[in-house]
């Protein structure tokens, strides 16, 4: 008898899998039909190009607060002659001109 029943509870979880499969790829498939027209992209791209300057401006930012960070750790480290200190600190200012550049660097490439 329990066997009987373990075969149907199996049936039923395969069953759901199935149905669960169907479902998924018959949504997929619909909505990758689906064909939409934008008659204003200067509308959408305009708002994406206000977000993309605040976020090119918050980079720069905190580039600059990393490169002035690391000048004034590089000379707190020369006047102590520390070794480890300075190139801890020279890191610190290519690690916030690199961040500084950044916005720059990728329209470049792109």
């Amino acid at each position: 008898m329990k066997t009987k029943k373990s075969k149907t509870l199996k049936g039923e979880k395969r069953a759901k899998y199935i149905f669960t499969f169907l479902f998924i790829f018959m949504a997929t498939n619909t909505f990758n039909s689906l064909t939409v027209f934008a008659t204003a992209p200067a509308e959408i791209t305009g708002g994406l190009g206000a977000i993309l300057e605040i976020i090119e401006a918050i980079c720069q930012g905190l580039g600059a607060i990393i490169l002035v960070w690391g000048i004034s750790e590089y000379g707190i480290a020369h006047s102590s002659q520390e070794g480890s200190a300075q190139a801890q600190s020279m890191k610190k200012i290519v690690g916030g001109l690199i961040v500084a550049l950044a916005p720059s660097i990728a329209a470049a490439i792109i």
